[in-house]
């Protein structure tokens, strides 16, 4: 019986809020500006070669990355946006791993990200998920070297893909999660000491695989048609 009253109370504070909020449509014309917490974890992956020579068995670690992320948005028809957002720098390192393991941290890299790209909001009201897709772009920042000399790491584009859900607080501000999966490799070189005193070196180079996946939690302000106070914004079908 408590199982079942539980299931219930989120459904019906949902259903509560909804009838206290108005509702809400993505208009031809609006303009939404967001700010959001960020998560990015790369796949760590790709081909690493020492002096021209592939090892099979080398790979290497990264941490996850917290940093923030702005975006605006454009609906130049309804329920339609063009998008772009630009984050905060994000720093991750490079752990060695598999024949490398027990290396210490090959370097620091921090990185911008940064996409171009469109969404569709098929529906209207205080809920509205929504799923686009573009050109994601990686931009490093800054290299700071460990063990690894002479660090550089190459920026990089590729698509991407990202869906989330907008749940509107009042008419002009939403509170969103989203989630964005892209697709590109970068070419990243450097230098391993072979002694004591960093006179003899290896070099080193990987073919990696990024493909970071993105996780968001932030709030959107809404302007335009949607958002002017008084509005009388009613609930319809996609077009």
């Amino acid at each position: 019986m408590f199982g079942n009253t539980f299931s219930t109370l989120p459904l019906a504070a949902i259903g509560a809020l909804a009838l206290a909020v108005p509702a809400a449509a993505q208009e031809a014309g609006e303009v939404t500006v967001s700010a959001s917490v960020a998560r990015t974890k790369l796949v760590d992956k790709g081909d690493i070669f020492t002096n021209g020579v592939q090892d099979p068995n080398a790979g290497y670690k990264t941490r996850e990355a917290y940093h923030s992320i702005v975006g605006v948005s454009w609906f130049p028809i309804d329920h339609v946006a063009l998008d772009a957002t630009l984050s905060t720098p994000a720093t991750t390192n490079n752990i060695p791993a598999g024949s490398l393991a027990g290396l210490p941290n090959l370097g620091d890299d921090e990185f911008v990200l940064g996409t171009i790209g469109a969404s569709v909001h098929p529906l209207s009201g205080r809920v509205r998920p929504y799923a686009g897709g573009g050109w994601a772009f990686q931009f490093t920042s800054q290299e700071r070297d460990g063990l690894a000399v002479g660090l550089n790491i190459e920026n990089t584009s590729g698509p991407y893909v990202n869906g989330g859900v907008k749940v509107g607080i009042n008419n002009r501000l939403d509170v969103f999660a989203d989630v964005r999966k892209a697709w590109y490799t970068t070419k990243a070189t450097g230098r391993l000491p072979l002694d004591a005193t960093y006179t003899t070196f290896a070099n080193v180079e990987a073919d990696a695989q990024l493909d970071p996946l993105t996780i968001q939690l932030g709030l959107a302000t809404r302007f335009g048609p949607g958002a002017d106070e008084g509005s009388e914004i009613v609930d319809r079908a996609a077009g």
